[in-house]
């Protein structure tokens, strides 16, 4: 059985995927358009939806 590993990403790593993130246009479109879906009342919380781990418990 194969066992699972954690996997550890250099903080330097992480810090240049979030600017190159928070700099691409593309991502930022679609921030902007979900904050402005949410804004009109059609977006929904994270505490509303069924997650895989939530089926298990019912």
């Amino acid at each position: 059985m194969a066992t699972a590993l954690p996997i550890s990403v250099p903080e330097e790593v992480d810090d240049e995927f979030e600017r190159r993130l928070e700099s691409a246009p593309r991502f930022l479109v679609r921030v902007e358009r979900a904050r402005k879906a949410f804004q009109e009342g059609k977006g929904i919380r994270l505490k509303e939806i069924k997650w895989d781990d939530d089926e298990k418990q019912d």
